[in-house]
């Protein structure tokens, strides 16, 4: 039987952005000095991929697995744009084929686009290199049983990929623990 010291230890869920999205996170209520800093610099981490990289050898982290949310990027409402879905997803495989061994990326797909969002992951998995996607739990007050999430999980089931579903912060998710 192995120990717990014989285990490589993998992050199998760290947020990152491209250092071209440069604005952090809208927030709705006004931040103390000190805590906008805190924010700043936490939003400086998920865009430093050589920060990652120096703090992942230092906590002997072997493998990360990258992902940016739809969330992160448009929000849980509203619309998404396909196009830079897809300039996200550039990113991601370019990050991880500059570390390999190191890094490596699910693909971000709005799973409530419906056929786009299946065309999109085969797009990552199969020209790009994704390990895997990454989905919201929830969009616009919907839930992942609506029907326009089934061509996005049918697509990574055919391509038997792991599937990341994400937890969001929907106005609407008390309905998921309501018995």
């Amino acid at each position: 039987m192995s120990t717990a010291s014989d285990w490589n230890i993998i992050d199998f869920h760290t947020h990152i952005r491209p250092p071209w999205l440069t604005q952090p996170l809208a927030i709705t209520t006004k931040l103390s000095a000190k805590d906008e800093a805190k924010r700043r610099e936490w939003f400086r981490k998920l865009v430093d991929v050589d920060l990652l990289l120096r703090e992942s050898a230092e906590a002997g982290v072997e493998l990360r697995l990258l992902s940016t949310t739809i969330e992160g990027v448009f929000g849980t409402q509203g619309p998404t744009n396909i196009t830079l879905i897809r300039k996200i997803n550039d990113f991601l495989a370019e990050t991880q084929q500059r570390h390999p061994g190191r890094l490596a990326a699910l693909a971000t797909i709005d799973a409530f686009s419906g056929e786009e969002g299946a065309r999109e992951v085969e797009r990552a998995i199969n020209e790009l290199g994704h390990v895997g996607i990454v989905i919201d739990s929830s969009r616009d007050e919907r839930f992942l049983a609506d029907p326009s999430v089934r061509p996005t999980l049918e697509a990574a089931a055919a391509l038997k990929v792991p599937v990341l579903v994400h937890p969001v912060g929907a106005p609407n998710s008390d309905a998921l623990t309501q018995g």
